[in-house]
């Protein structure tokens, strides 16, 4: 049942039936609308809103600026004036589609009270229509049922707000409508308490004011509930401003600020090649200490095929590493790109990439490695994470990737897997962690990147996959870019100065060895090496002037190879090494024994006579004897015995009649003396 008017401002209580006025009102509304679904279009007066607009179709929300309203409109007095109706409220995105539903039904109530009479039963009619699904029926839908009063009252407001659709917005969503608004004083105190960097919750500084509000013995105009509903209002619909207070400038920018969209679609594959870290969320045993360490890797990514070229792991992010992965991505590819678009970081602007040739000092062979190499470098822009799509294959790996091995350690610290928490004895019993070695790292790694990532289809490449985009930019690339594997090495293999022990070089534990090393053995050399493939080793002169050797990794042998695993090739390889020993020991006999011979050839030729006087040892004595009378006559018989040829001289006997000559007898006593 419908209800009837009083006046123009009220309506009746009493209760009507529909005439038969009513009746063949609604009967010509709806032939009419009947007509225009067929014809497609609604013959409106001229000075409607929607002329020419069809009528099936809910109104716009921004009309047409220049619209001319009747001056009276069957009660409601409008001054005739162009208006703007562009909506001065921003209607929420979920409330959308009814307030456009709204509005279409004010403005079939006004085509409806402007094509009837009398006024009474127009109302009845659009109550009628609207209520059995005739009119508007997707607003009935939602809101069901209105009564004449209801409907009235929408158009009303419509009306007065110079057909502002914001009032048509539910009232329990319009803020502007509640009776819930905390003083001033109140909320520049709430206000600011939230607006600092600290992050404090809305529940806190509640309840901060109102304990200072208590102990200051002052009463509060509001209930906490009403200032949580404004401060909510106020982080609702200042996002920017909460933001930007709370989080900071880099917050700000990330998560409310403009985003500049690029088209990596411009770009082909080999035109630019991004650089990043990566933190790995995950353990790989160290080859120095034999322990579990987070590795960082390091990874070159094509940017206009999204996929990953070149990679490179180390303990930290250094240039060395950078070089590494660079040449690497050109083993892989055959070339190398025009440009290498490369992080912030102090490892990437090093002096080793960015002297420029003409700048380039001799003394540092390695400065400006890019330049050298047919590449320019570009760094993204400082603490601006968006620059870098490759941050976002960084999550996806962490995601895909990281979380699979059983030494995962979470991407932060509330990320953090249960076995790490403090007394997790059963479940670390359950699963069992095991580090990653390099190798079994890289072949995992390998095998993600080819066989799952690379093969998954990317939304930012239109539903291809990466290594599809990838491969076939390969082919269109040009030959002339095609460069030699040997020209990177001395560009871009790792650097480090070793000396030569009899046990080869060790690098991280590991020991590296060549025949050709033998000469070498306790000098300074330069090696390079690459750190994804330590099998072996480049050996320079600590000069980095003369190429020794590629010296290959040894292993330690087995204390007993009758107790190792494999006995058989334990001991083979024993014998391979104690060959070697002997090869190097007999090589070196012989080479010293053919020198030797070469240096007694050439000293024949210069034999030395050694019969001269002796000048430099004259040892005389310092105090000569005196010479006594006997022996000054001694030596003249000794004289005169030498000059002749015939007697045979006794020493012994002249010397004794000399002495009886010079000593005569002497008597005593009968005695001869």
């Amino acid at each position: 049942m419908t209800k009837k008017f009083k006046n123009d401002k009220d309506l009746s209580q009493e209760d009507l039936k529909f005439s038969d006025e009513t009746k063949e009102i609604e009967f010509k509304y709806l032939e009419e609308k009947k007509d225009n679904n067929l014809t497609g279009q609604e013959k409106k007066p001229d000075n409607h809103p929607q002329a020419g607009v069809d009528s099936s179709s809910a109104p716009a929300l921004l009309p047409e600026k220049e619209i001319v309203i009747p001056e009276v409109v069957e009660g409601f007095f409008v001054e005739k004036k162009q208006l703007d109706l562009r909506p001065s409220f921003q209607v929420p995105l979920k409330y959308k589609r009814l307030v456009e539903l709204k509005a279409h039904l004010c403005e079939e109530m006004l085509t409806i009270l402007h094509k009837m009479k009398p006024k009474m039963t127009a109302w009845e009619a659009i109550d009628n229509l609207y209520n059995t699904g005739h009119l508007v029926p997707d607003l009935l839908a939602i809101e069901g049922k209105k009564n004449i009063r209801s409907l009235r009252r929408m158009l009303k407001s419509y009306l007065d707000s110079g057909k502002d659709i914001g009032v048509l917005v539910p009232a329990y969503h319009n803020g502007a409508k509640k009776n819930n608004i905390v003083p001033t004083e109140t909320m520049n105190a709430l206000l600011g308490i939230v607006l600092h960097p600290n992050e404090v919750s809305i529940g806190s500084a509640i309840n901060a004011i109102v304990a200072k509000y208590r102990l200051s013995n002052m009463e509060l105009a509001c209930c906490p509930r009403t200032m949580r509903r404004a401060l909510e209002r106020y982080r609702d619909f200042n996002p920017d401003k909460w933001t930007l207070a709370r989080q900071g400038m880099k917050a700000f920018r990330d998560m409310i600020g403009l985003v500049i969209s690029r088209d990596s679609g411009l770009l082909n594959v080999g035109d630019v090649w991004i650089a990043d870290g990566h933190k790995l969320a995950f353990d790989i045993i160290n080859p120095a200490t034999g322990k579990p360490k987070r590795f960082n890797l390091l990874v070159y990514f094509d940017w206009a095929s999204r996929f990953p070229v070149g990679c490179d792991l180390n303990l930290t992010e250094n240039s060395q590493s950078v070089k590494c992965s660079f040449r690497n991505g050109g083993l892989n590819t055959g070339y190398l790109p025009l440009y290498a678009y490369q992080d912030n970081g102090r490892a990437f602007k090093a002096k080793v990439f960015t002297a420029h040739p003409e700048k380039h000092n001799l003394e540092e062979e390695l400065a400006g490695v890019f330049y050298r190499a047919g590449t320019c470098p570009v760094w993204a822009m400082p603490y601006n994470a968006r620059a870098k799509s490759e941050e976002r294959f960084f999550l996806t790996m962490q995601n895909n990737f990281e979380r699979l091995m059983t030494t995962w350690r979470g991407a932060n610290v509330t990320d953090k897997p249960a076995g790490l928490m403090r007394n997790e004895k059963w479940i670390n019993n359950l699963y069992e962690r095991k580090p990653l070695t390099i190798e079994e790292f890289k072949q995992a790694f390998n095998w993600w990147v080819y066989e799952v990532y690379g093969k998954t289809p990317h939304k930012g490449l239109s539903g291809r996959t990466p290594l599809e985009v990838f491969e076939e930019g390969n082919k269109k690339i040009d030959p002339a870019r095609k460069i030699n594997p040997q020209d990177l090495n001395f560009l871009m293999l790792s650097r480090d100065k070793k000396k030569i022990s009899n046990k080869g070089i060790n690098l991280f534990g590991l020991h590296f060895w060549d025949e050709k090393l033998v000469k070498h053995v306790g000098q300074q050399a330069f090696i390079q090496y690459d750190t994804l493939n330590l099998e072996s080793i480049l050996v320079y002169t600590e000069s980095m002037t003369d190429y020794i050797c590629q010296a290959q990794q040894i292993t330690k042998m087995h204390p007993l190879y009758r107790l190792a695993d494999d006995p058989v090739k334990t001991k083979a390889e024993l014998d391979t090494r104690m060959k070697q020993q002997r090869r190097i020991e007999k090589n070196t006999k012989e080479a010293l024994e053919y020198e030797m011979e070469q240096i007694g050839a050439g000293s024949e030729r210069f034999n030395l006579n050694y019969t001269v006087k002796d000048k430099l040892f004259n040892n005389t004595v310092l105090l000569k004897s005196p010479e006594k009378q006997a022996q000054k006559s001694i030596a003249e018989l000794t004289a005169e015995h030498l000059n002749s040829e015939d007697e045979t001289f006794d020493f012994s006997k002249k010397q004794k009649t000399e002495e009886e000559e010079i000593l005569p007898k002497i008597e005593n006593f009968g005695f001869n003396i």
